[in-house]
């Protein structure tokens, strides 16, 4: 796993939450398998990001401290970023989770869509005082 993907995961993380997603090994879900052992702590030395079929592991230090913006862009790029690490953005609900989202730019918005729900992200906007 290099720095950039784990930070990519990292400013990932706060976005999927939000919106009742999660972050899965596509490899294990096709099996059924949802599950990431994921118990890292800042004091670790070593942060991981396991599953039944791989181990994905960096030194702590390597990660760079900057994330980036949890925006829709972010979603949008997300599969691509994640695809050499097996990862996947998934809904949780039943019903979706053993699918992939789908992810489709309109206009300048960012639209994410699983079989129970459509988000739209809309460009950030500057805010003017």
């Amino acid at each position: 796993m290099s720095p950039i993907q784990m930070s990519y995961v990292m400013s990932l993380d706060h976005l999927v939450t939000a919106h009742g997603l999660t972050l899965v090994c596509a490899r294990c879900a096709r099996e059924g398998d949802f599950r990431l052992d994921v118990a890292n702590d800042t004091n670790d030395l070593e942060w991981k990001i396991d599953c039944a079929c791989r181990e994905r592991r960096i030194a702590r230090a390597d990660v760079p401290t900057k994330l980036q913006d949890a925006t829709g862009d972010l979603l949008a790029n997300a599969e691509k970023m994640l695809e050499d690490l097996s990862l996947s953005i998934r809904c949780l609900e039943p019903s979706c989770i053993r699918h992939p989202m789908e992810t489709y730019r309109q206009a300048q918005d960012v639209i994410v869509a699983c079989r129970c729900a459509k988000t739209t992200f809309h460009p950030v906007r500057q805010t003017v005082h």
